[in-house]
């Protein structure tokens, strides 16, 4: 992982969280500087932009070598940040049932993966086998296989590790292989440190 402490990628992920003020600011103006649709339409594009910011700054570490840890930890704060402010402003201007409880799913999973990912750091075998005595006996590894790849976009690290505690040897190579892909595109350094000292299955 590249050592750069600032560099263009994560200038793209700090205007994304920049972005979030001026995209509630706007939707704000008095409605003398700006019509409510106009302010609408302002808003939509702002969200747009800090989107593909979002796949773009990941798109530069990866392609000039310039990933970091703390970009790493940045990027999906902006993305949990701009999300969940956009769903507070939705449900401000628009009550009804579906979009409440739309908005209460959508950051309630966000905070339950965050929760996971932590507890899956500190104790990655408790905490799959925790999820797996959730689910059916019959289904247990694909309980925990099903979470790991959800998790292989966010947390690719996570996501090998609990992948490795699937009892089932074909889910297991197969869970495995695609977070450990998720992960050489995300920080090629790290996996290939891991992949050295791990005893694989």
């Amino acid at each position: 992982m590249a050592s750069t402490p600032f560099n263009l990628p994560l200038l793209l992920t700090w205007l994304r969280i920049v972005a979030i003020p001026l995209f509630v600011a706007v939707l704000y103006f008095p409605a003398d500087w700006l019509s409510e649709r106009q302010a609408n339409v302002i808003s939509m594009w702002i969200f747009i932009a800090a989107a593909i910011t979002d796949w773009f700054d990941g798109y530069l570490a990866r392609r000039w070598n310039q990933t970091t840890s703390f970009g790493a930890f940045l990027d999906p704060v902006a993305d949990k940040l701009m999300v969940a402010t956009a769903l507070v402003l939705l449900v401000g201007h628009d009550t009804r049932t579906f979009i409440v409880i739309t908005a209460i799913v959508i950051i309630g999973r966000e905070i339950t993966v965050s929760a996971l990912r932590e507890w899956t750091r500190r104790d990655p075998t408790a905490a799959s086998e925790y999820l797996a005595a959730m689910a059916p006996s019959a289904s247990k590894d694909s309980a925990v296989s099903g979470f790991a790849r959800s998790l292989a976009r966010e947390d690719p690290e996570s996501a090998v590790i609990w992948a490795r505690t699937i009892t089932n040897e074909a889910s297991r190579v197969q869970t495995m292989t695609q977070a450990g892909q998720a992960w050489f595109r995300r920080d090629p350094t790290a996996a290939a440190t891991w992949l050295q000292g791990a005893q694989l299955p």
